[in-house]
């Protein structure tokens, strides 16, 4: 009702800006009876906050039970399905044009400490955004985002530009430029640490798997063995390449520290996961002034404070 007061205000006064209006949270849920009476002023924004970042769009999707709405208790879609599903339903009574508003890197990223996993999410969502009725995507998310690299936000602005690209394409790419003759080994090394952490599992989105504690060990067993690697990436005459080595020089200590608290998290030890979590946040608060333009410590701690306190076997 107040979309059609505003356009028919609008109207009179000759004015054709365009107006966008999102579904999100209460307004997931479609009015039963009021409908907007000119599409072709508005936008829709679909802004699907509580989504899963395991799973992307894809097509074939069936139409899952959209839950009945009621005020201040509201039951929101966790599923790709089920979101798709409030999308679909507003897609009955509203023809215009839409896009995603989406939060791939606010913080599911942190459940993924090699980036792999969340930047093929983000390649297969915005390649499948047609496919369920969407014309684009803003990414809200945080903006210094590019620890260890700056992966998902090239293949986030690449895939925008032109979503036929392959995905191995542009992973090639960027890592060949950031590390130099070197980078198809830092893409394998950090692939393989995405694979072990297993970012579904840290996102409490499936129950561990009975070789999490091997595949923790196996993280840190590849830092140890890539570390003489990084250790002469550093030294690099070209400053640019150096500071991505650098970069990943800090990240290594990270994973080491992560996956000792992981495995004592999945042993039940719990006072020890308390103090090896103190001990990782005391470590990068004293790193923060050559780490704070790519990596929002904050964000980070917030995140894994309660991925870390909750992630129970």
């Amino acid at each position: 009702m107040m979309l059609n007061e505003l356009d028919r205000l609008l109207t009179s006064e000759g004015i054709d800006t365009k107006i966008v209006f999102l579904i999100y949270v209460d307004l997931l849920w479609p009015p039963k009876t009021e409908r907007i009476e000119n599409s072709d002023r508005f936008i829709l924004m679909f802004a699907p906050i509580t989504r899963s970042y395991s799973d992307t769009y894809r097509t074939g999707y069936g139409e899952a039970h959209i839950s009945e709405y009621r005020r201040n208790q509201l039951s929101f879609p966790r599923n790709i399905d089920e979101n798709v599903s409030f999308l679909k339903a507003w897609q009955k009574i509203f023809t215009g044009d839409s896009f995603d508003f989406d939060y791939h890197l606010m913080w599911a990223h942190y459940s993924d400490p090699g980036y792999f996993d969340i930047s093929r999410i983000i390649y297969e969502d915005i390649r499948n955004l047609k496919n369920i009725g969407l014309n684009g995507l803003i990414s809200c998310q945080i903006q210094r985002v590019f620890f260890p690299t700056g992966l998902p936000v090239y293949v986030m602005a690449h895939t925008l530009w032109n979503d036929s690209l392959c995905f191995g394409n542009i992973v090639e790419d960027y890592f060949n430029s950031a590390f130099g003759k070197e980078g198809e080994k830092v893409k394998d090394y950090l692939s393989k640490i995405s694979n072990l952490f297993d970012p579904p599992t840290l996102r409490r989105e499936k129950l561990p798997s009975k070789n999490m504690l091997e595949k923790l060990e196996g993280a840190s067993k590849e830092v140890r063995e890539f570390m003489p690697l990084i250790e002469n990436g550093i030294q690099k005459e070209d400053r640019t390449l150096s500071k991505s080595w650098d970069y990943l020089k800090y990240h290594s200590d990270i994973i080491l520290a992560l996956a000792s608290i992981l495995k004592s998290k999945f042993k039940g030890e719990d006072e020890t996961v308390l103090e090896l979590w103190k001990d990782l946040k005391g470590t990068l608060q004293k790193s923060e002034d050559s780490l704070q333009p790519v990596f929002d410590l904050f964000e980070f701690v917030e995140v894994m404070d309660s991925l870390i306190k909750k992630t129970i076997v």
